[in-house]
C-alpha cells in the first residue's frame, strides 16, 4: 500500500496541483479524498493514519480536494449514511 502512496504523492508534484492531474478537479481527486481521509482519520482498522503525512504532495491534494464543493456534498451525504446506519442498529 504504500508504495502507491508513494506513486501517487509523485504524481501529484509531477503535476503541479493543486489537484492530482493538475489544475482540474476531477474523479480521481474524489476517490483520493475519501481514500486518505479514511485512513488519516483512523477509520480504517489496524492502520495508523500519521503516515499520510509522509506524503505532502499527496496531503495538498487532499486538502484541495476536500474544499471542492463535490467533496462537501459528498462527505455530506456520508454522514447521512452513518447516522441512518446507527439508527437501524
Amino acid at each position: 500500500m504504500l508504495k502507491y502512496f508513494k506513486a501517487l504523492d509523485r504524481m501529484a508534484a509531477r503535476n503541479g496541483g493543486p489537484h492530482l492531474l493538475g489544475k482540474d478537479y476531477s474523479i480521481a481527486d474524489l476517490v483520493l479524498f475519501r481514500l486518505v481521509t479514511s485512513f488519516a482519520t483512523g477509520q480504517v482498522d489496524g492502520v495508523d493514519g500519521a503516515f499520510v503525512k509522509n506524503y505532502p504532495k499527496l496531503t495538498a491534494v487532499v486538502d484541495a480536494a476536500g474544499k471542492h464543493p463535490i467533496a462537501a456534498a459528498e462527505t455530506a451525504l456520508q454522514a447521512k449514511l452513518d447516522e441512518a446506519r446507527k439508527a437501524k442498529q
